[in-house]
């Protein structure tokens, strides 16, 4: 299992609120995961 380092972001309001609506619809466990999946999918991406 990977090492896992705390850490904070700020985001705006309306970035927050759509992150707690995929919480309510089960898309995402937390607001870490949303964050650490949309992190993940970018590193993925090739520019």
């Amino acid at each position: 299992m990977k090492k896992r380092i705390q850490t904070s972001v700020t985001l705006d309001k309306e970035t927050i609120d759509w992150i707690d609506e995929q919480i309510s619809q089960k898309v995402f466990a937390s607001r870490s995961h949303a964050i650490e999946f949309c992190i993940h999918r970018m590193k993925e991406k090739k520019f």
